[in-house]
């Protein structure tokens, strides 16, 4: 996968070494081509980690490079596109990021804005609407599960973003400081983080449908969508796996394709004919049919 300067390479197999001997595999072409393409990557910026659950597994092997002088150390967690993602992919060091951000947001908010002084009541709300939280529900497809009650972390999660939204309405009302959530969210006009999480999410669901046949993403919804058609058991779902089960409803089949461009670079644009100005109407329209 890459986006603009940022890539990462994923492997998948029975052993971490043999992810290691795979990735270094990649590695190898990687230089090969950057050689050939007279390009620069900044080694110092590697990162390697090793998804697994496995308690057992203590043994981390390096990725060398090509060059053999720099050795990538795996870690326990890696930072790609704002989203941290650890070893068991919990998403537990990510969300205590984002509500430890949140609440320095919040804060903030709280010192610009007083019930007698300070930003109006309408301009208070935008900030929180524009800047605390979409910081805070980032990536909210990939960490959360809506309505899965009987997941923990997803009460956790919940609970901790309510949390600084409860601080936010603070600051956005004016009120007391033991003044019930569900009337602040009334006052402030503002949904439950479970509703906007559930609302970005569905929002996803059809976004995704949209992507050409050929994306990275479309091609995962469909080995997703298989899976959850043909398996059995349902106890070990990733993340979107889930989603698919859930918001099965949501899954059209003739959902409309949308391309990142109107027309491809490929595309050569149409001819451009101009009538002589001494040509009347129906003489102008009937050179053009004849065109076509």
């Amino acid at each position: 996968m890459g986006f603009i300067n940022d890539i990462a390479y994923g492997v998948a197999g029975t052993t971490i070494e043999e992810n290691a001997k795979a990735l270094k595999q990649i590695l190898k072409a990687s230089e090969t081509w950057r050689q050939r393409h007279g390009m620069q990557f900044e080694p110092s910026k590697y990162m390697l980690v090793h998804f697994t659950r496995k308690r057992a597994e203590t043994h981390n092997p390096g990725v060398a490079v090509e060059s053999g002088d720099t050795i990538i150390q795996p870690t326990t967690e890696v930072n790609y596109l704002g989203v941290i993602f650890d070893q068991k992919l919990k998403f537990r060091v990510h969300l205590n990021h984002a509500i430890k951000k949140g609440m320095k947001f919040a804060l903030a908010m709280a010192s610009i804005a007083k019930c007698t002084w300070g930003a109006p009541f309408k301009y208070v709300k935008r900030l929180y609407t524009a800047v605390v939280k979409p910081r805070t529900q980032y990536t909210a497809p990939i960490w959360h599960r809506p309505e899965d009650h009987k997941h923990s972390p997803t009460m956790k999660q919940i609970n901790g973003l309510m949390k600084v939204q409860h601080l936010a309405m603070k600051a956005i009302t004016g009120c007391f400081r033991t003044t019930p959530t569900d009337s602040l969210q009334l006052e402030a006009q503002l949904p439950s983080v479970e509703l906007e999480l559930q609302k970005q999410i569905w929002r996803y669901m059809i976004h995704i449908q949209t992507l050409p046949p050929n994306h990275a993403v479309a091609n995962c919804v469909k080995r997703a969508k298989r899976y959850c058609e043909r398996s059995v058991s349902k106890t070990h779902l990733t993340n979107l796996e889930h989603l698919i089960t859930k918001y099965l409803e949501l899954m059209c089949e003739d959902m409309e394709t949308i391309y990142a461009h109107i027309k491809p670079p490929w595309w050569n644009p149409a001819n451009v004919t101009i009538a002589i100005s001494h040509m009347s109407k129906e003489q102008a329209k009937r050179q053009n049919e004849e065109s076509l």
